[in-house]
């Protein structure tokens, strides 16, 4: 009867973990567009900054409601990707007003994303990321197969099943870098790093801070790490961002579409969403020297990724 008891408490016990629901990541609190103040395409149009310093190719239908606040929202249709009609969102910011990127030596992007409930990935999408170069008109350029040495991007990406991923153009002082080597660095197309070292689910927020730091010209000392949830899951040294001193971090590609490639392979396979909300950035250390950081940890070799054809 003992025995009957202690079998029937553990069942029960089982029973309660089984149905306890899996705990969720909280939605942002903070960050653009929550903390919008006016309508930032009426910004866009005249030289006054919107919250996050949105600049071209913004669209206020961009902005929904999600969950009961204003929400950035990446639509995906049916069929779309890079190749064809490609859908998402593409547009740049720097941060606002208080960030101050002329004198920026590292910077850190926050935001939190979340793919619906059911999502589909596919072969992969872009998402946001910070970019840099030498000249303000030009720093754009390094995307959709264009590399050039006088500028850089560091967009995220999804993969198959969520599988994250740092996806870089990269200036060409990389080739022989140590993370370049088995043909990680694509001089085509971009440089995926990173992959699968965290994953993101339907259903969930997951908040990610990518965090740059410029190299001293003439070295290559330049840092990219990705944090995912308060855990850092992709940290790599020796990077060469710029070669002239005129070189700084821009701001942000708002950038998420399926694909890159071109070809329909990257499609979605459905109409579907993803959400995005949360986004800050700050300046991390100065070009003069500034800084609020703890001291550097020592370099940790990066395993390099297989290199895939994309935008």
């Amino acid at each position: 009867m003992m025995f009957t008891s202690i079998l029937f408490a553990a069942s029960l016990t089982l029973s309660s973990v089984l149905a306890a629901p899996i705990p969720r990541a909280p939605a942002p609190t903070s960050g653009w567009p929550l903390n919008m103040k006016s309508s930032v395409s009426a910004k866009a149009k005249t030289s006054a900054k919107g919250d996050f310093g949105i600049t071209g190719g913004f669209k206020q239908s961009f902005l929904k409601q999600r969950e009961g606040q204003q929400t950035l929202v990446g639509s995906y249709p049916k069929g779309s990707y890079a190749g064809a009609n490609i859908a998402g969102f593409i547009f740049t910011a720097d941060g606002g007003a208080s960030v101050d990127l002329d004198n920026a030596k590292e910077v850190e992007l926050t935001y939190s994303v979340k793919f619906a409930e059911g999502f589909q990935f596919a072969l992969g999408g872009k998402l946001p990321g910070l970019y840099g170069g030498d000249d303000p008109a030009t720093s754009t350029q390094c995307t959709g197969g264009h590399h050039h040495d006088y500028c850089w991007s560091g967009r995220l990406m999804w993969r198959d099943n969520g599988a994250g991923e740092f996806y870089g153009y990269l200036p060409s002082a990389n080739k022989n870098a140590s993370f370049c080597k088995g043909g990680a660095c694509n001089l085509k197309f971009g440089t995926s790093l990173g992959t699968g070292k965290w994953s993101y689910k339907p259903g969930v927020w997951t908040t990610v801070v990518e965090r740059v730091k410029l190299n001293d010209v003439g070295k290559a000392n330049g840092e990219v790490e990705v944090t995912v949830d308060g855990n850092s899951r992709f940290n790599v040294k020796g990077v060469t961002f710029r070669t002239k001193e005129s070189g700084r971090i821009r701001g942000v590609m708002m950038h998420t579409f399926f694909g890159g490639s071109s070809k329909p392979d990257y499609q979605s396979p459905k109409d579907q969403e993803a959400y995005f909300n949360g986004f800050s950035m700050k300046v991390t250390k100065k070009l003069n020297g500034g800084s609020t950081e703890a001291p550097e940890t020592p370099e940790t070799p990066e395993t390099p990724e297989t290199p895939a054809e994309e935008q």
